[in-house]
């Protein structure tokens, strides 16, 4: 989650997810972004029904879960829809998505969520519903106020501690950027072991995935980005144990 637009959530949690399924978890990815993004790292996919369609109890949890298969992996996602900015506006329920949670959480070993730059009531839920949660910022003095925007807004609206955060992670990093290294930092002093040590570089070959329906570990397994990536999951797994 980060209120910040361009922060990267997408790419990481749909790498996360699929990292996580290459090491044999059972996994499933939910995309809560009306943008529906998530669906651009995968194969192409036909799909019938999306998140709005679970929400709005149309549609039962189970038959809105596709299979989809990369070259070297095999997960479960649950996509998004523009139908669902529409929804939003109406939906009431802060219950709705644990209770979609808990109707399918004794299948899987993980159920990543990607979020929308919006606290709206859809980040709310998700944010109710979840056990942990990863904060992705670019190291810049615009997304420093991002990050202490989104842990009020965690703290105030949805009554999330600070201790359900078990990360910041610096993403898109470029170290020749006198700025990024500066802030990174910042970061260290102010949130110290809360910031990962894993960073994910700025790489024109983890740009470049998503025109091509993949992800960077089948693109380019040895990037700098895709081996940061896996740091950036492996710590993950240390931090929630």
């Amino acid at each position: 989650m980060n209120l910040k637009g361009g922060a990267g959530k997408t790419t990481l949690a749909a790498h996360l997810a699929i990292y996580l399924s290459k090491l044999d978890f059972k996994v499933l990815l939910i995309d809560t972004d009306h943008q529906s993004q998530c669906k651009l790292f995968f194969p192409q996919q036909e799909f019938n029904y999306a998140i709005d369609d679970i929400l709005s109890k149309n549609i039962d949890v189970h038959d809105a879960i596709y299979t989809v298969t990369t070259e070297t992996s095999k997960l479960d996602i649950i996509f998004s829809s523009y139908a669902l900015a529409l929804f939003a506006s109406d939906y009431k329920n802060l219950d709705g998505f644990l209770e979609l949670i808990n109707k399918v959480k004794k299948n899987y070993d993980f159920i990543i969520v990607d979020t929308s730059p919006n606290f709206d009531i859809i980040n709310r839920n998700v944010a109710m519903a979840v056990t942990h949660i990863i904060i992705p910022v670019i190291p810049t003095n615009m997304h420093v106020e991002g990050v202490e925007h989104q842990i009020q807004a965690l703290d105030k609206i949805a009554h999330v501690s600070l201790d359900r955060i078990i990360g910041i992670l610096p993403n898109i990093v470029v170290s020749k950027q006198v700025e990024h290294p500066t802030y990174i930092e910042y970061f260290n002093k102010v949130y110290g072991d809360l910031v990962y040590t894993a960073n994910i570089p700025r790489d024109p070959f983890l740009e470049k995935v998503s025109s091509f329906n993949t992800n960077i570990f089948d693109y380019r397994e040895k990037s700098k980005a895709s081996q940061a990536i896996k740091k950036f999951v492996w710590e993950t797994l240390r931090r929630i144990k």
